[in-house]
């Protein structure tokens, strides 16, 4: 889910083919809902105007259910969004949630950041 350096906007549409037409994208720190994926889209293709130095997923711990998983990972990273004069870098774990409907679509994100 985090932009690597050398993402495209043919990996934002693969990220956008993952999510039912119908859905929920939930930063809850932040208090920052997308159920779009016209908004999304434009959201991820203008992040990729930034620049990313450095990136690495750690991935903790993973609990699965009949229809949602919940995954808590570290994530370590040093970017420049293009809105930024300088880099900044940061470590923090957080927990996601995915939720799936009938079609094996996601159906609900809820990111939970920095525990």
């Amino acid at each position: 889910m985090r932009q690597q350096p050398d993402s495209d906007e043919q990996d934002v549409e693969y990220f956008l083919s993952l999510l039912a037409d119908e859905f929920k994208d939930e930063h809850v720190k932040f208090n920052v809902i997308a159920r779009s994926k016209k908004a999304l889209r434009s959201g991820m293709v203008a992040k990729l105007n930034g620049t990313i130095f450095f990136s690495s997923i750690e991935t903790l711990d993973i609990m699965i259910g009949r229809n949602v998983t919940f995954i808590k990972f570290k994530e370590h990273a040093t970017d420049q969004p293009s809105y930024m004069d300088s880099p900044i870098e940061y470590t923090a774990i957080n927990v996601m949630s995915l939720a799936f409907n009938n079609n094996g679509k996601i159906s609900h994100i809820r990111r939970h950041h920095g525990l």
